[in-house]
């Protein structure tokens, strides 16, 4: 008979912590299931000129600005102070807006 009652009162406080913790879990559920109101900060990834201008400039300017070329002399694209000297001049060529979007986030950079 006491060996009962224990059991009893066992599975009793044994119920009652799973309620507790369920109702823990459901309001911890409902909480990561809100939208958040302001979004997170995204980390500032700094555009490269070898690795995201460059190339750009390859495509679009080549051979005249480069090396060997008629205008290398004059304005020498494969320098990064040169994109920062002109500015969004250089959009005469660059049309694509990806492209200008990426030349104009560097443009913001400073340069060592």
């Amino acid at each position: 008979m006491k060996l009962l009652l224990i059991y009893s009162c066992l599975l009793l406080v044994g119920c009652a912590q799973f309620k507790k913790e369920s109702r823990s879990v459901v309001i911890i559920e409902e909480v990561g299931q809100a939208e958040p109101t302001v979004e997170p900060q995204k980390a500032v990834e700094l555009v490269s000129f070898e690795k995201d201008i460059e190339p750009i400039l390859l495509s679009r300017c080549q051979p005249c600005h480069f090396t060997g070329g008629k205008m290398y002399e004059k304005l020498p694209f494969d320098t990064a102070a040169t994109v920062h000297k002109l500015g969004e001049e250089l959009f005469t060529r660059i049309k694509d807006e990806k492209e200008q979007a990426l030349i104009k986030a560097f443009i913001a950079q400073k340069i060592d």
